[in-house]
């Protein structure tokens, strides 16, 4: 039997790596990703309980990292056309505690509409990216 969570299975932040495309920005220091799909409660007449039926999928993810002069990010938030570019997002998550590492690779496709860069004297410069989820991050 399997422990689900248990100590030999945890992914630390610090082994999480990030790629928009073929590009790997490295480390994320942070990053949130959600999705689902949203439900609606339709009555019945004659029913105590309403049924309740899937709308449409809505989902985002949020990177945050070290900026770099290498960093090409924010040619991904320009729209073309009047349409922001299609991107491709993975994140790879390496547990290093278990006696065998495992990999686990989220791809998700989405666009760019809202980009971040931030300093402050004497610290690093940060980049914050929103992508909006345009399918199901698939888990590989």
């Amino acid at each position: 039997m399997v422990t689900i969570g248990s100590q030999a299975k945890s992914i630390f932040g610090a082994n999480v790596v990030v790629k928009v495309g073929t590009d790997t920005l490295g480390i994320a220091d942070r990053y949130r990703a959600s999705w689902g799909y949203a439900v609606a409660d339709k009555p019945v007449f004659g029913s105590q309980l309403p049924p309740q039926i899937t709308q449409s999928f809505t989902g985002e993810l949020v990177i945050e990292g070290l900026w770099s002069t290498d960093n090409t990010l924010h040619t991904s938030a320009q729209p073309s056309g009047g349409d922001l570019p299609s991107v491709t997002v993975t994140t790879e998550e390496t547990d290093t505690t278990s006696p065998t590492p495992v990999k686990k690779t989220t791809t998700f496709v989405g666009r760019m509409p809202r980009f971040e860069k931030e300093g402050q004297a004497d610290q690093f410069s940060i980049y914050r990216f929103t992508l909006k989820l345009s399918a199901v991050p698939t888990v590989a």
